[in-house]
């Protein structure tokens, strides 16, 4: 892409509540920008903080330990949705859901269970059930 094109603008039509106008149009008086010019910013602000929040917890926690949490995460959400209640819940019985850590790193390890028939075979483990 050209220089030229890439300081092109090109038409994005929007609909926005008044309350978000009036935020706009300050937030854009104040930074001296255009209302488009201020929409354009925030937008991509907002895509670029997606991206720069990826790297950092990359860059702090380690891709394979986020891959862990994710994983873990995934689990938490399941037992929840199984049980109809938060695993936090104190009267939540998670004697059931029992799954050594060692089982847990291994899986993520082999990338066994990335695949969506996998997960399902970690969820049926992760209840206690016989994998099918």
């Amino acid at each position: 892409m050209s220089a030229e094109e890439q300081g092109k603008r090109y038409p994005l039509n929007m609909r926005a509540t008044k309350a978000t106008r009036e935020k706009l149009e300050a937030s854009a008086k104040a930074s001296g920008r255009s209302l488009s010019a201020e929409v354009e910013y925030r937008i991509q602000s907002s895509l670029e903080e997606k991206d720069r929040f990826a790297a950092l917890i990359d860059d702090m926690l380690g891709r394979d330990n986020v891959g862990v949490l994710v994983r873990l995460g995934k689990a938490l959400t399941e037992i929840s949705e199984t049980e109809g209640r938060s695993w936090m819940d104190a009267e939540a019985d998670l004697t059931p859901y029992k799954m050594d850590l060692s089982e847990l790193l291994q899986a993520h390890r082999d990338r066994h269970y990335a695949t969506k028939p996998a997960r399902e075979t970690m969820i049926r483990v992760l209840l206690g059930l016989p994998p099918e």
